[in-house]
């Protein structure tokens, strides 16, 4: 009996003991499982916040430049956060809320420049709609914009810096392949397209912007219109005639003009024979640019055939008028600005486009809305009922 006993006393105990193990982990389980509903509508109220944020983006700077964006200081991004939070959790007490917004603001020009990329990239694929692939068209609007608000130039990315590139012997030497040129980088080919694809300039305008001659505004850097356009020409006349003093140099034909004229009144001089080559070529490189900003095109290097001035009418093309060649192949206006632009650095292009995109969306869209305070995501963390989370989001 006492083993009887015994034995029945021992299953008691070890029967208490097993509900007793079992007991705490359907109780630890469902303390889990709690928990995890806890943390799960914590971080889903995080999330419908952040998202809430972000989809509250600039619409002219997505319509107008493919990127998705929104602006808010930290006071409005941790009062829609709590907003949200305390809206699905009621016993929530946050203690502590900290948004970081500086990986993904675009003001950096690496966010700025993958936010470039991934449109560029999706454009390439046919994906976005027809209206974002047509001609911007010409606009009939003349005369010089300048910008001279002072706190708007201030608050400008690239901070009003003026450059341009200068080495035209190097560009000279290199759009003879101009195939190799956008094949050096293409992060930079991508950016130049965007760039021609998304900005105006002196052939191609829409009416739409602060500026006409935007691109040339992003090579020049200048807050006056005409002083960009007139930067950019006289690179290009210069680029020009360094070229067509070649071809004169290399086509028999137009040597021989030059050197008929240069011996009219006797044996030919070096000095007057260099001074009416040097004359020649600068009025076909005034005609060369004349025929580009009419949306022509011109061959990267002439003879005879494509030459369009006659040596004895040289003092024609001082003025408005021009000898149109009608040249089927060659390089446009708009590809001379893609060599400038690949001479130009990564940074000055980024800023500057910058520039315009800010200066556009305030005069369009939002006069308060700055590169300096706009971002494309959201990273941070949560103190609530002494427990902390995280979240992280973007576009």
């Amino acid at each position: 009996m006492d083993i009887l006993k015994n034995k029945k006393g021992s299953t008691t105990i070890l029967t208490a003991v097993v509900i007793g193990t079992v007991l705490m982990l359907v109780i630890s389980l469902v303390e889990l499982t709690k928990w995890k509903i806890e943390k799960g509508k914590i971080q889903s109220s995080m999330s419908l916040g952040v998202r809430s944020i972000l989809s509250e983006y600039n619409p002219y700077l997505k319509d107008r430049y493919g990127i998705l964006a929104t602006a808010k200081d930290n006071r409005e991004i941790e009062h829609a956060i709590k907003f949200y939070l305390n809206g699905n959790l009621r016993k929530a007490e946050v203690e502590r809320l900290s948004a970081n917004k500086s990986i993904y603001a675009l003001i950096n020009q690496d966010v700025i420049e993958k936010e470039i990329r991934d449109y560029m990239k999706i454009s390439s694929m046919g994906i976005l709609d027809k209206k974002g692939r047509e001609k911007k068209g010409q606009s009939d609007r003349n005369g010089d914009r300048v910008l001279r608000n002072k706190k708007i130039k201030y608050m400008l990315p690239s901070k009003g810096s003026e450059s341009i590139v200068s080495d035209i012997d190097k560009i000279h030497e290199s759009i003879r392949d101009i195939d190799k040129i956008f094949d050096k980088t293409k992060a930079d080919v991508l950016i130049n397209e965007y760039i021609i694809k998304k900005f105006n300039s002196c052939v191609n305008d829409d009416g739409s912007t602060f500026f006409k001659n935007e691109i040339e505004y992003i090579l020049s850097g200048n807050m006056s219109d005409e002083k960009n356009k007139s930067k950019v020409k006289r690179k290009l006349v210069a680029l020009r005639n360094l070229v067509n003093l070649g071809v004169i140099q290399a086509d028999p034909i137009l040597r021989s003009k030059a050197m008929g004229l240069a011996s009219a009144g006797g044996p030919a001089s070096p000095l007057l024979y260099a001074g009416i080559v040097e004359t020649w070529a600068l009025a076909e490189a005034k005609n060369d640019v004349k025929i580009l900003e009419h949306g022509g095109k011109i061959p990267v290097t002439k003879t005879h055939r494509e030459w369009a001035i006659d040596i004895k009418n040289i003092h024609k093309i001082f003025g408005d008028s021009y000898v149109d060649n009608k040249c089927k192949k060659g390089m446009s206006y708009e590809d001379y600005l893609r060599v400038f632009l690949f001479f130009t650095s990564k940074k000055v292009k980024l800023d500057r486009a910058m520039d315009l995109m800010q200066i556009n969306t305030q005069g369009n869209h939002d006069a308060g809305f700055t590169f300096s305070t706009a971002f494309t995501g959201l990273e941070g963390s949560i103190v609530i009922n002494g427990k902390k989370y995280w979240f992280s989001e973007k576009y």
